[in-house]
């Protein structure tokens, strides 16, 4: 089944255990496996015992920052993560925010898998006057030249539904399988066409992350 919503929490890596208020600090270079249970601990907090409300949760990294991405696909679980995230005491290094999928991608919208890779989250806002060419280059040009290049994996496309700051209106993910695919010709193809200047010369917000898989968090629940 699909998912109808995917959550992303956000927050300075590291932050993680202060921020959500989940007892002594354990370090993730100290002990992988502690911080695995940690971290996995948290997400059940947010999400209710046994994490009955998600279809998937994973943990994505980068130098400064990490995210867990969890994606649900019934729209009691969605009420119920919505409820729970606005409810839920955050510090100030951490931020969620809820995408509902579009109808375009090239592949399920669950994104995360046991295989390493990379994922690719850009977000951007159009102008109002600049929607419709927006999202007619995203469908009709943008994922189909990324899904030629060597090393793409998936696609997948969601509009913003609500958060807890100012984020931008669309959000992309690209899973890769390392980051060596952005210096190939079909790559640099894709991100380089005259449609696509155009219209990212028009976006009025863009945020662009790159994170590292970590693991699957559903499998520390056995």
């Amino acid at each position: 089944m699909e998912s109808i919503a995917v959550i992303m929490i956000l927050h300075q890596h590291g932050q993680l255990m202060e921020d959500l208020q989940v007892g002594a600090e354990v370090s993730r270079h100290e002990s992988a496996v502690d911080w695995d249970r940690v971290v996995y601990d948290s997400l059940s907090r947010i999400c209710g015992s046994g994490t009955e409300n998600l279809v998937s949760a994973s943990l994505y990294t980068s130098e400064d920052q990490d995210v867990l991405i969890c994606f649900v696909n019934s729209p009691q679980g969605f009420t119920y993560l919505t409820t729970k995230l606005s409810s839920t005491s955050f510090g100030i290094s951490t931020q969620w925010q809820i995408y509902a999928p579009l109808a375009f991608h090239l592949e399920p919208a669950q994104i995360a898998n046991e295989a390493a890779h990379i994922l690719v989250c850009n977000a951007m806002t159009p102008t109002p006057q600049n929607e419709e060419d927006f999202n007619n280059w995203y469908n009709d040009e943008h994922i189909l030249l990324l899904s030629r290049s060597p090393g793409w994996m998936r696609s997948a496309r969601y509009r913003l539904v609500d958060c807890s700051h100012d984020a931008p209106r669309y959000l992309a993910m690209h899973a890769w399988k390392s980051r060596s695919a952005f210096e190939t010709p079909e790559y640099k193809l894709a991100v380089e066409t005259p449609w696509k200047v155009r219209v990212v010369d028009k976006v009025t917000a863009r945020e662009r992350h790159v994170y590292d898989y970590a693991y699957d968090l559903q499998k520390l629940a056995g």
